[in-house]
């Protein structure tokens, strides 16, 4: 399953605020598909500034802890509506 995108677009103003958001978001989309988050096996993370990466991080790991896929995660220099962050998610279907 390849999802388009999420992004934290008015959730909050800080980049741990959507970023909670968006996982939040993702978790429920997996959810209706019967899976977890165990079946994410990539992530690529946008963020328009690096200097967000150990926020985001942290947010990551709370959700992350044993079971980690693989993630890529870049600067870019804008995300769509005003959003700190965006995360596109590949899960596998059982």
């Amino acid at each position: 399953m390849f999802t388009s995108r999420y992004s934290g677009e008015s959730v909050g103003q800080t980049v741990a605020e959507q970023s909670e958001q968006i996982m939040k978001n993702i978790i429920g989309l997996l959810s209706e598909l019967g899976l977890g988050l165990e079946a994410v096996v990539k992530t690529t993370i946008f963020l328009n500034s690096i200097d967000f990466f150990q926020s985001v991080n942290e947010v990551w790991g709370s959700y992350f802890s044993t079971y980690k896929p693989a993630r890529s995660c870049v600067e870019v220099s804008a995300i769509p509506k005003g959003a700190l962050a965006e995360i596109e998610v590949i899960a596998k279907l059982k």
